[in-house]
């Protein structure tokens, strides 16, 4: 199979591949119902103790209305909080509250069953191949985003 009957393949499968997981995966545990962009955003928040609007803004690559937006609902569901710097009024800082890592961490521990449950059919050499594959396929595309 040459490159390009490859590039095709993965094209008809990947998307599949993203519906049929997203599908499972319940964004609305709690009353509040999430977008997944809000879990994205929230999974930036996790990862650190506290995030600049403008820092998420450039991270996902949209405007920083439309993570204002995104951040509004989170905070009014109680599960980011939002404040301003003292020395610099412009600088918006979000993080997330107790409330926002519980809800957070029931979602991630629901995502990595998923992930344990779907890669079940694979055995060890074949996981560690299929790994292997990924880190060498983002390790291309991060190459190709600093040219």
């Amino acid at each position: 199979m040459n490159t390009r009957e490859f590039a095709e393949k993965v094209a008809r499968i990947v998307p599949e591949l993203h519906m049929e997981l997203f599908r499972r995966i319940p964004v609305t545990a709690s009353r509040e119902k999430l977008t997944f962009p809000q879990m994205v955003i929230m999974g930036l928040l996790y990862g650190s103790e506290k995030c600049k609007m403008s820092d998420i803004s450039r991270r996902l690559k949209v405007t920083k209305s439309a993570v204002t937006g995104l951040a509004d609902r989170l905070i009014h569901s109680g599960l980011v909080s939002r404040t301003r710097l003292k020395d610099d009024r412009r600088v918006v800082i979000i993080r997330l509250t107790r409330k926002g890592k519980a809800r957070y961490r029931k979602f991630n521990n629901f995502k990595l069953k998923l992930m344990e449950d779907v890669f079940s059919c694979l055995n060890r050499k074949e996981r560690f191949f299929y790994l292997s594959m990924l880190s060498k396929v983002m390790g291309n595309l991060r190459k190709s985003r600093k040219r």
